[in-house]
């Protein structure tokens, strides 16, 4: 669909709300005048619009440095995750593929119009000839396309002209040399479902079209053109190909770790003593003295997981504000401009036309009002949140309405899953490195410092207290899940220092405690590609406490022998 500009985001949730009511999954849209920054001109850029995928390329300005053209998809949540890839052929060509059987590969098209230059024409239909013949021929291919092309009687069974225009014999020879067919020119159907355009004097025209090839021609079942997305704005109308094909969306993946409000064990002791006994109660019924490291410290994670499932409340979900396109007064300008389309397709006229533009302008100002007051209602939440000393909120409110550090939706590059967990293997292993080279393994190391005076026995209850007051809360944890707040303010000291006894007398460390889950964080760039991304490493914070216990044994040892040295190096030197 040729949407004629949905760069405020008002009119690309009126897209979304007529995909919602009519459950359409993917949307291809043509002409969304959305320009890019200059470091995102030649990529693709995946904005959430409510629920939905917006995945386009950048618009271009014409002369008068107004914004045009750009092509693009709106995808819902379930056709997203059957998404394997989008590639950018020109400015006016985007190909995307699906999974199923076949391949669903789709080339979204935006020709240009027939008063352009030659140059621009030849240089679109290579573009869109370089696409087409980089689909296989097993995948089910469809290109849906703005052609700005008429089609006459010859050329295809059921048109709505009588002639081609210069375009369409452009279009015609793109047919022919790849065996494709216009869908909606297939179909035997009434005058009124095969116009796709209606000018600005009134006169209609069938210059959309969605081509498949002719190998899957019995899998196509039905193709016309339709009002219902007529609230969207644009002098086009929607055309709409059923097909029969199996889209294959992926098993549902496991959830997530469950967020709990890990703030309240701080100041509620009743809590603290709660949740220390269902951990201590679960922990000795579940492990065994003689078991390995690994197996025991798996039974303390089951049995601090089970307590965080009986003592812990979960966070509050995010409240969710209203969407627009739902909001009443929305609903009554929208069916107002329904009715002034009707009328002014049923019968054109200058003054139908200025009614029909008077309701658009009303359902545009009715969208800026809504947004204008959740923003009203997200600044005094936020005002709120100050006075109630929650930071988080407010900041979180803050980068909501600013748009700061907002993640973009994005998928990088690979046609599988397994692809893509490997390119991620192979772009944090590139940037760690591969383990230092040891050519004299026997190679015996010169002691800096011989016979220092470093405590040697198991650790007590005050170190572990003091290494704890260095963790933060509020951290996110590792692979383990045990959290900050459950090792500095719940009771379950006997059973964390035994663990760090344990490795530390007999070298037994679970191996929990050296898993480092990574996540990767979006920089600037192109986010389809693993080089556009940092690290962010989560290891256990028992280890963490391990390791600063024995820092703090290690380093006023250390620190005490280098001043000593030095003043001894220092007198040496006078001497001289």
């Amino acid at each position: 669909m040729n949407v004629r500009t949905i760069r405020e985001d008002r009119s690309a949730k009126e897209l979304v709300h007529r995909m919602r009511k009519y459950r359409v999954d993917v949307c291809r849209i043509q002409e969304h005048r959305r320009v890019h920054t200059d470091d995102m001109r030649e990529t693709v850029v995946t904005k959430m619009i409510e629920d939905y995928y917006l995945v386009t390329t950048s618009a271009w300005r014409n002369e008068a440095q107004a914004a045009t053209g750009g092509v693009g998809l709106m995808l819902s949540r379930d056709a997203q995750k059957t998404l394997i890839s989008v590639t950018r052929s020109s400015d006016r060509v985007i190909t995307a593929s699906f999974k199923g059987n076949p391949v669903l590969t789709t080339i979204v098209a935006y020709a240009p119009t027939l008063q352009a230059q030659q140059d621009e024409k030849v240089a679109f239909y290579n573009a869109l000839r370089q696409a087409v013949e980089a689909v296989p021929q097993h995948h089910f291919l469809a290109i849906l396309g703005d052609f700005n092309a008429r089609l006459g009687l010859g050329d295809a069974p059921f048109t709505y002209h009588q002639v081609a225009n210069d375009n369409g014999k452009r279009l015609i020879e793109l047919i022919e040399d790849y065996s494709l067919l216009a869908n909606n020119t297939q179909f035997e159907k009434r005058k009124g479902r095969l116009w796709t355009w209606l000018s600005p004097s009134g006169s209609k025209a069938q210059i959309d079209f969605i081509l498949t090839r002719r190998k899957w021609r019995n899998s196509v079942l039905d193709s016309c053109a339709h009002n219902t997305f007529s609230t969207v704005g644009s002098d086009h109308r929607v055309v709409v190909t059923k097909v029969r094909l199996s889209l294959r969306s992926p098993r549902k993946a496991a959830t997530g770790r469950v967020q709990y409000d890990w703030g309240k064990p701080q100041g509620d002791s009743n809590l603290q003593v709660r949740y220390a006994i269902e951990v201590h109660n679960r922990f000795q019924v579940l492990a065994e003295y003689e078991e390995s490291a690994n197996c025991r410290y798996g039974k303390f994670i089951e049995a601090n997981k089970e307590a965080a499932e009986i003592c812990m409340d979960k966070v509050p979900r995010v409240k969710k504000w209203a969407k627009a396109s739902r909001v009443p007064r929305v609903v009554i300008a929208r069916e107002e401009m329904q009715v002034a389309y009707n009328s002014l397709v049923a019968n054109y006229s200058c003054n139908k036309q200025e009614q029909y533009a008077s309701k658009k302008k009303a359902l545009a100002e009715t969208y800026d009002l809504i947004e204008e007051e959740v923003l009203f209602q997200k600044i005094s939440e936020v005002e709120q949140a100050h006075v109630n000393q929650k930071h988080a909120v407010s900041w979180k409110l803050i980068n909501e309405i600013t748009g700061k550090k907002t993640s973009k939706p994005s998928q990088i590059k690979g046609d599988t899953d397994e692809q893509r967990v490997d390119a991620w293997y192979r772009h944090f292993k590139n940037l760690l490195g591969d383990a230092p080279a040891v050519l004299e393994a026997q190679e015996e190391v010169a002691q800096v410092f011989i016979d220092l005076d470093i405590e040697d026995s198991p650790f007590s209850q005050e170190e572990y207290a003091k290494a704890l007051s260095s963790l933060k809360s509020g951290k996110a944890c590792g692979e383990d899940g045990v959290v900050p707040e459950v090792l500095k303010h719940v009771p379950i000291n006997d059973i964390m220092l035994d663990f760090i006894n344990c490795a530390y007398e007999k070298g037994e460390a679970p191996d929990q405690w050296s898993t480092i889950n990574i996540i990767p964080v979006p920089k600037s760039g192109d986010l389809t590609c693993t080089d556009n991304y940092r690290g962010i490493s989560l290891t256990s914070f028992v280890s963490k406490t391990f390791n600063r216990m024995l820092l703090n044994r290690i380093r006023p040892v250390l620190r005490c022998s280098a001043e000593v040295n030095g003043g001894a190096h220092h007198r040496a030197e006078e001497n001289r």
